[in-house]
């Protein structure tokens, strides 16, 4: 079993990587005939998003890929935001792999642990994925807690009768 924390989320940040076709492949035009995002403006976060966020602890590099629709004019910027509280992350390194950018940022050191929003500028085009970036120190325990099935009726079950 896992012994440490830095175990777990080594295997959480490699997973993606290593499955990365898929979850990227699934939100990219030529699957969806969409793009997430573009309603708003020509820029899209496919990496981290919502159902396949990026966990980190401060200090770590964080890798966002972003899609373009068309060519757009102006400098990479990102920025993390805690409950309204945003940071500006310095985009160190930009590749390009299967279509899409490749941003690389570091996580301040003093980052507070929580579920950061993400935002992606290129000149005036920006996308943000909400609650796509988890930041946490290292633990020795981890619990996770998976609900499904979250349609429950109004009422009571002690209500019910056989």
């Amino acid at each position: 079993m896992f012994r440490s924390m830095a175990t777990i989320v080594g295997i959480m940040l490699l997973l993606p990587l290593a499955h990365a076709g898929l979850p990227i492949k699934a939100r990219t035009f030529e699957i969806t005939k969409i793009y997430q995002g573009l309603h708003r403006s020509e820029i899209s976060i496919v990496y981290p998003i919502l159902g396949l966020p990026a966990v980190l602890e401060p200090g770590g590099e964080l890798r966002l890929g972003v899609v373009l629709m068309e060519q757009v004019e102006g400098a990479w910027e990102a920025e993390i935001s805690l409950y309204g509280e945003r940071i500006q992350l310095p985009v160190r390194d930009i590749a390009t792999w299967k279509g899409m950018y490749v941003l690389s940022t570091i996580i301040p050191e003093n980052a507070q642990p929580g579920i950061y929003d993400v935002y992606v500028w290129k000149g005036e085009s920006r996308d943000v994925e909400r609650h796509a970036l988890s930041v946490w120190e290292e633990r020795d325990h981890l619990t996770l807690v998976h609900i499904t099935d979250t349609h429950m009726d109004a009422g009571s079950f002690s209500d019910r009768t056989a």
